[in-house]
């Protein structure tokens, strides 16, 4: 089962435009498989269980992860465990990425809750479409991304320890 919202956005806003955003209940077997990719960039995050994605080698993600793909970039994963997997995504456009984050790579973080809220208020806001929602929207896209892109340049970062050796 696939829970969507559409955006319905029609100006940019911080030169991004908000598509549609999702929590996916997956069952084993659901696929997504766009060899083309979409024309638009997509942020997929992992809340329970994982999921295996094809890129240059097969690689599972478990919850915690997250993997960026940019526009008409080859899309390819599956659900395979025996539980029922939660996903979260954001579709939306831009023309660059605004965070220093690869594409089509998997970012392996500890699973955080409060990033599975931020995911539930774009939706809701989505859903409710309320005066200027597609401004808090994009500012909860940005936050995650933000968020995302300190993380992962924490854990690439030397530690303190590490120079004085």
């Amino acid at each position: 089962m696939i829970f969507n919202a559409y955006a319905e956005q029609k100006d940019q806003i911080a030169g991004i435009t908000l598509v549609s955003c999702g929590h996916i209940f997956a069952k084993k077997g659901r696929e997504i498989k766009r060899p083309d990719g979409r024309n638009d960039w997509l942020l997929f995050y992992v809340a329970k269980e994982s999921e295996t994605f094809y890129l240059e080698n097969t690689v599972k993600a478990d919850a915690g992860s997250f993997i960026i793909f940019a526009p008409n970039e080859k899309q390819h994963h599956i659900y395979k465990g025996n539980k029922t997997g939660e996903f979260y995504f954001v579709h939306f456009k831009c023309d660059n990425l605004p965070v220093s984050l690869e594409t089509s790579r998997i970012y392996s973080l500890p699973f955080r809750s409060h990033v599975c809220d931020t995911f539930e208020e774009i939706i809701e806001e989505t859903l409710n479409k309320q005066p200027f929602y597609e401004k808090l929207c994009i500012s909860k896209l940005l936050q995650l991304l933000t968020l995302f892109e300190r993380d992962t340049t924490k854990l690439n970062t030397p530690t303190k320890e590490n120079f004085n050796r």
